[in-house]
C-alpha cells in the first residue's frame, strides 16, 4: 500500500485532525448519501486525514451534497438510489481501495480514539478476525448526539 496517492484532498477541514506524524490508515471509509450536505462536514471531516481512502456514493442528491463531498475526497461517485439500502452500500463498498472497509452513514462519525483503536488492530493484523463491531455515535433527528439510552453505544 505504500506509494499509493492519498485520494483525500489536502486542506479540507478536518473535524478532529490526526496528530502530527499520523500515517493515514489503509482502510476505506465508504458512505452512501443523499441530500446530506448538512451532515457531511462532520462525518467526512472526522475521517479526513485518519484514513487514506474516503468513498462517497451519492444516490441522487438535489442539494449541495456532491459539492461538499468533493471538498474532502476526489472519490465521489453517483448511482441512482432504488430504495435498496443493501445494494447501495454494497455498491459503495465495491469502490473501496482496501480490503478493510468501514461503512458509515452521513450522520455517523468516529472520534480520534476509535482511529487509534483501528490502528492497533492493523498493527495486530486484525487479530485474525474478519469483522468488528465497536461503539459509534449517531445524530438523532433533532440534530443532537446522545450518550445514553438506546442511542449510545450504537454498535
Amino acid at each position: 500500500m505504500q506509494g499509493r496517492p492519498i485520494p483525500t484532498k489536502p486542506g479540507a477541514p478536518a473535524a478532529f485532525p490526526p496528530p502530527p506524524g499520523w500515517t493515514p490508515l489503509p482502510i476505506s471509509v465508504c458512505m452512501m448519501v443523499q441530500n446530506e450536505e448538512a451532515n457531511l462536514p462532520l462525518s467526512l471531516g472526522a475521517a479526513h486525514g485518519w484514513v487514506d481512502d474516503l468513498v462517497v456514493l451519492d444516490g441522487g442528491s438535489s442539494d449541495a451534497t456532491l459539492e461538499v463531498a468533493r471538498r474532502y475526497t476526489s472519490r465521489v461517485f453517483e448511482r441512482p438510489f432504488e430504495r435498496d439500502f443493501a445494494a447501495q452500500k454494497n455498491a459503495a463498498s465495491a469502490l473501496a481501495l482496501h480490503d478493510w472497509v468501514l461503512v458509515l452513514d452521513a450522520d455517523e462519525y468516529l472520534e480520534p480514539g476509535a482511529w487509534t483503536f483501528l490502528a492497533g488492530l492493523i498493527r495486530d493484523a486484525f487479530r485474525g478476525r474478519d469483522a468488528y463491531a465497536f461503539p459509534r455515535m449517531t445524530r438523532t433527528v433533532d440534530g443532537r448526539f446522545y450518550r445514553w439510552a438506546n442511542y449510545y453505544p450504537n454498535f
